[in-house]
């Protein structure tokens, strides 16, 4: 936690060093997975030079947190330094993603300046199925249709994988959890966090499905209600 708020703080610091005033950070919603941000609406006023900076700021004060941490594993050989630094690392590596609205995607924004990439991307890798390839490339860039299609290709993955699963576990096995929880004795700590964070994130993909699905079947109907 310590070391995401300091990657919210370097958006925020480089922000407010071009010029950015209204800057805040906080808690918010992706989907409906709880994340924390840096509210840089301002830099759209930015050269693309120092709208990429600020973006890439947090992931580079999170980087020197982390390396700070793994300093204190190499001369203390404590393994929760070691844990709490690769922990820092899937971060960094997860925040880079570009096929989703984190760092990595804002960082390919501010290189393209086009900041509905992921909209007009998916939108154009739909038209693939009624228009040919060629066609759809003298409406849009090259890069921009392959980023749609890879971007639906991964959502339609997701989605695919999270079914099985839920199906093959009969609902993601978090019954088993509960019931693992009630009946053990010797529970500490470290599983506490364990079974709450297992059971959190498989609830929220459970919701998330659930969601996605339900604006699938009310888009149908809106759509079979207008044609009639």
């Amino acid at each position: 936690m310590l070391a995401i708020l300091i990657h919210e703080l370097g958006h925020a610091i480089s922000a407010y060093r071009y010029g950015a005033r209204r800057v805040s950070i906080g808690i918010g919603w992706y989907f409906i997975f709880p994340v924390a941000y840096a509210d840089l609406s301002e830099s759209w006023g930015f050269s693309v030079r120092q709208r990429m900076l600020s973006t890439i700021a947090g992931v580079f004060y999170q980087a020197v947190f982390g390396s700070l941490i793994f300093i204190g594993f190499l001369v203390t050989e404590n393994m929760c330094f070691y844990s709490a630094s690769i922990a820092i690392l899937i971060s960094i590596l997860w925040n880079l993603n570009p096929f989703l609205r984190l760092d990595g995607y804002w960082l390919i924004v501010d290189l393209l300046d086009n900041p509905n990439l992921r909209k007009e991307g998916i939108t154009s890798a739909k038209r693939l199925f009624k228009t040919p390839v060629s066609a759809e490339i003298k409406k849009t860039s090259i890069i921009v249709l392959v980023y749609g299609v890879i971007s639906l290709l991964l959502l339609t993955f997701l989605l695919v994988k999270l079914s099985l699963e839920i199906y093959q576990t009969q609902g993601f096995g978090i019954y088993e959890i509960i019931k693992h929880v009630a009946t053990s004795d010797n529970l500490g700590i470290a599983d506490w966090v364990l079974y709450f964070g297992t059971s959190l994130w498989k609830g929220l993909a459970l919701i998330f499905l659930s969601w996605q699905a339900y604006l699938y079947v009310q888009k149908k109907f809106i759509k079979q209600r207008t044609s009639h």
